[in-house]
């Protein structure tokens, strides 16, 4: 039956990458599979050693908020996005987790993690929720903690099926010093939000900092559904993004890098689609130097790199560009690094083959190589004073 189970997980997930499919299946079977027995007040020896570090109040917190969700499904990021068309709530058809009677002992297990009976009930109550929460945090509980599915209290909070409940335990973690930029399951706080249909959170996450660039942390996430949901980005972002496509099309590249500098986020899908049309190579290194990923791949796994290698020696600029911007030759796809597929695919490219066995040997012996910045150190750009002509309401450039 457990097989069975996570078979109907794996095949729900639909994420990109195994390793992160495997992970969000063991969450979601974790939180469906809840199950009750009576233990002592010590921890059990083979409490893995993540658990046995995290005080005692931080322990009851994760294990609090963990029971508080296991009456619905976890969506990932990567999940949303894929149903991103879809109208349906995605907690409309949760599967209900197996009922929890309270217990009359002192404790019960919940996950591994011992959690006295008194806030198993709490953990059911959407009025007695966030009383203990707030309890919880008072006495010392860390709000950044991770359990060892790598799930932190805010993460956990996002799926509280009461909205209501789940806004102020959100305030209170946040209010203690939760980050809302970390990240869980391909996705932010702000897009398992968004994902959940939890406008309310949204706007709190905004209001505390969380990075409001979808395109950038989960470029998955369309822009216009993060605006559609969230009610916070104004008309102006929507048109700037409109505006930098039909930029790219014309190869105006004064309108292209001046809506950059203004802060129109660099589009991932904009980057593929220009690579795979032959598009403009300005347009391509003006999206790499606006951050966009040198290395992303599309829903089948196939790297922009690679796109631009088998176009051979006509697109010879492209892979360069890719190539100063941190893309890695040596990365895999279906068992072959993309250097071996040039390889075998690009004999008639000498160019681009010489171009990449120089790039990987430049790194073998240490040779500087500009690097994309990575998800998790990425931040808001900060505007510049700029030459570029001022943007109006709509997108376009004021004269």
């Amino acid at each position: 039956m457990l097989s069975l189970a996570a078979n109907h997980a794996r095949k729900r997930l639909r994420c990109d990458d195994v390793s992160d499919a495997d992970a969000v299946q063991q969450l979601v079977l974790r939180v469906l599979s809840r199950h009750t027995a009576a233990v002592g007040a010590e921890a059990s020896p083979s409490t893995p050693a993540s658990r046995r570090q995290h005080s005692s109040a931080t322990q009851q917190l994760l294990a609090l908020l963990a029971l508080a969700v296991g009456r619905t499904h976890i969506v990932s990021a990567d999940e949303a996005a894929a149903d991103s068309d879809e109208e349906t709530d995605p907690l409309a058809d949760a599967t209900p987790a197996r009922a929890h009677p309270p217990s009359s002992r002192a404790t019960i297990t919940h996950s591994g993690l011992d959690l006295p009976s008194h806030l198993a009930e709490a953990a059911r109550s959407a009025d007695g929720l966030p009383p203990a929460v707030k309890r919880l945090l008072e006495a010392g509980a860390d709000a950044n903690a991770r359990d060892a599915d790598a799930n932190s209290p805010l993460f956990l909070a996002v799926f509280i099926p009461d909205t209501r409940a789940a806004l102020v335990v959100v305030h209170e973690l946040l209010r203690r010093g939760a980050d809302p930029n970390s990240t869980r399951c391909g996705g932010t706080m702000l897009n398992h939000a968004l994902s959940n249909k939890r406008a309310p959170i949204v706007q709190r996450l905004l209001r505390e900092g969380a990075y409001p660039h979808p395109t950038k942390l989960a470029p998955k996430v369309r822009l216009d559904e993060f605006s559609r949901a969230s009610g916070y980005y104004d008309e102006a972002l929507l048109h700037m993004r409109k505006a930098l496509w039909t930029a790219a099309k014309d190869n105006d590249m004064r309108a292209f890098g001046g809506l950059l500098q203004h802060g129109c986020p660099a589009d991932q899908q904009l980057l593929f689609t220009l690579v795979r049309q032959r598009g403009s190579a300005q347009c391509v290194e003006a999206l790499l130097r606006a951050h966009a990923d040198a290395n992303m791949t599309d829903n089948l796994g196939t790297h922009v790199l690679t796109i631009a290698v088998l176009q051979g020696d006509a697109s010879l600029q492209v892979v360069r560009s890719l190539l100063a911007a941190g893309a890695d030759p040596t990365l895999e796809e279906d068992g072959a690094t993309i250097l071996a597929i040039a390889r075998r695919q690009c004999t008639a490219a000498p160019e681009i083959l010489r171009r990449l066995e120089e790039h990987v040997a430049g790194k073998a012996h240490g040779s500087p190589v500009r690097k994309s910045p990575s998800k998790a150190t990425r931040g808001p750009r900060k505007r510049s004073p700029s030459r570029s002509p001022a943007l109006s309401v709509d997108g376009s450039l004021v004269k």
